[in-house]
């Protein structure tokens, strides 16, 4: 209780600091300093006490620099420096004020210690008898040099109630200080309980594999997406995760046990005698901390099947298997030069569309086109910037262009970004715009569906049942979508024609749409096109084999993948 209670009140002090902008006030408060000892240096003979006394300090920071990779920046320094000549100017004033110079320069010589002291919670687990999600969030940061650093400015402007105030606040600064150094002997003794608890839980249950996530909540779609089936195998497993934010919202999705392991070294204390099999559902670099052990087998789900970059990468020779949806998966790796070995792949389709249904002849579009009373549906679902400048296929850039002409058309536009929209600030706004456009036009009568509407409430299977064709990028959505036979219109962001076919074959079963001009009015003929006679219903049933697959005559996709996984856990 005890422990819970500091968490929240050290939680409150820290959205205090974060909400006052520390950064930009240590700052300004370090030239403040500097033009007051400019204007007046009578006392700078008795700054050289408090620079030495800094100045030591420091070397203890320098020493933790260089033995525990502590990053040192200029903004340090400009607060260190500052605090001398504040001293400087304070240390003839009263000896009380002089006494708030020492313990700055202590609070900036101990406080990365007690930090390390208290630690973080570096293990934890979910859904497992007898453990909780305990943490403990240790102090950081600059409020407890620019605390001290204000009493001394305060009480040698001669103004007495803010440097009380600073000195209750320095208070509260080292109460903080010592209570890290405190939890962080009680943390330890937590620690090597909850490791046990959780060792002892996991043995109970004898799990055969480990699903392994390693990146942030931004990307728990990834892995959201494989929980049904892989319970479906009645198979004891778990979850491992290094990431703080995923443990806190996977006991949302799933109710297997979940375990979160901030260093590296807990990890192996989740290797029960029974684990066979350690499964991954993208390409992150932590990875690669996993494949390290031989004594496992490391299969590669994955999070859908695109022509994409990364679909080809060399880093998946690392897995000794990868499943994927069909051939079409191969050959992306030999067409780009890349050897990989046949056995390494196990084609098991998609099994996520099992819900997704295939359109009746003929096609839906042309007849809605010409029925007034039910205009048809049009799901545009653009994919993100990406990390790198070779995986930026997003056509959100061009977006309300896009939106512009479907609109003209008399469409119902169902709206879907991309989940990690907002890792390119631009793409974000330009999102909010298009929100805010089909908002608006909701009001007068109309019915799209966008926000939350269709990126959690309904997932991305129904958006493809309610709409009779797709407009997207290079992403996984339309090799998913390929599924339905209905129409796709792909956007080419950087590519010749010749190039891009080549380089995206789906794009053979698509209508393109040239976007290199910064343009995207040939969306408007391609829309006529599809309209009138679509003709490209034969080559998407081919390529729909190519990319997805086939499966024995009685069974589905569920049953190919989880009659392959069944093989190996």
């Amino acid at each position: 209780m005890i422990q819970r209670a500091y968490g929240r009140a050290l939680g409150h002090f820290k959205t205090l600091q974060r909400n006052a902008e520390i950064e930009i006030i240590t700052d300004v408060f370090a030239i403040a300093c500097v033009i007051a000892t400019v204007v007046s240096t009578e006392h700078i003979v008795f700054g050289i006490a408090v620079t030495c006394l800094v100045a030591v300090s420091s070397f203890f920071h320098l020493v933790d620099t260089h033995f525990h990779g502590f990053k040192w920046s200029v903004r340090d320094d400009i607060a260190y420096f500052s605090v001398c000549l504040v001293g400087a100017l304070a240390l003839d004033h009263s000896l009380w004020v002089t006494c708030a110079g020492v313990l700055f320069a202590l609070a900036l010589g101990c406080q990365p210690f007690t930090t390390r002291l208290a630690g973080k919670m570096d293990l934890a687990g979910e859904n497992i008898p007898g453990i909780g999600a305990t943490y403990h969030e240790p102090f950081t940061g600059q409020l407890g040099y620019i605390v001290p650093a204000a009493m001394l400015f305060f009480g040698w402007a001669g103004y007495l109630i803010p440097a009380i105030i600073a000195a209750l606040l320095i208070a509260a600064v080292w109460g903080f200080t010592i209570a890290n150094w405190i939890l962080g002997h009680i943390n330890e003794r937590e620690y090597e309980k909850t490791a046990q608890r959780i060792m002892e839980a996991l043995d109970e249950s004898k799990p055969t594999f480990m699903l392994f996530f390693g990146t942030d909540r931004t990307q728990l779609y990834q892995v959201k997406m494989w929980f049904d089936l892989l319970d479906r195998l009645g198979k004891p497993y778990f979850v491992v995760t290094r990431n703080r934010g995923s443990f806190e919202d996977l006991p949302s999705m799933t109710n297997v046990p979940i375990v979160y392991c901030r260093r590296f070294k807990d990890i192996e204390n989740t290797f029960t005698p029974s684990l066979k099999t350690m499964l991954y559902v993208n390409t992150a670099l932590n990875n690669m901390q996993m494949v390290r052990f031989p004594q496992y087998t490391h299969i590669m789900l994955n999070h859908g099947d695109s022509d994409k970059v990364a679909s080809y990468s060399p880093v998946m020779r690392m897995y000794d298997k990868n499943f994927v949806a069909g051939q079409a998966a191969i050959d992306r790796f030999t067409n780009h030069g890349i050897y990989v070995v046949p056995e390494q792949f196990e084609i098991v389709g998609r099994p996520q569309l099992a819900e997704v249904a295939v359109a009746a002849e003929p096609f839906p579009v042309a007849q809605k086109a010409k029925a007034a009373d039910e205009p048809p549906t049009v799901l545009y679902a653009p994919t993100w910037a990406g990390w790198v400048s070779d995986s930026q296929y997003s056509s959100l850039f061009q977006g309300e262009e896009i939106i512009s002409i479907l609109l003209k058309h008399g469409y119902r536009v169902i709206f879907r970004s991309h989940p990690m929209t907002n890792k390119n600030p631009q793409l974000a706004k330009i999102r909010d715009r298009i929100q805010e456009t089909l908002k608006q036009r909701n009001a007068h009568g109309e019915h799209h569906v966008f926000g939350a509407a269709a990126e959690s409430d309904i997932s991305i299977n129904e958006c493809f049942n309610a709409s009779d064709m797709l407009i997207s990028d290079v992403s996984s959505v339309p090799a998913d979508y390929l599924y339905s036979l209905k129409p796709t219109v792909m956007m080419n962001v950087s590519d010749t024609r010749e190039d891009f076919e080549r380089d995206f074959p789906l794009s053979k079963a698509s209508y393109v749409v040239d976007l290199t001009n910064g343009s995207a009015r040939d969306v408007d003929s391609v829309l006529t096109l599809i309209e009138s006679e679509d003709p490209m219903s034969a080559t998407r049933a081919d390529l729909k084999k190519y990319y997805l697959s086939e499966t024995p005559e009685g069974r589905n996709y569920e049953d190919l993948f989880l009659d392959t996984l069944q093989k190996y856990v």
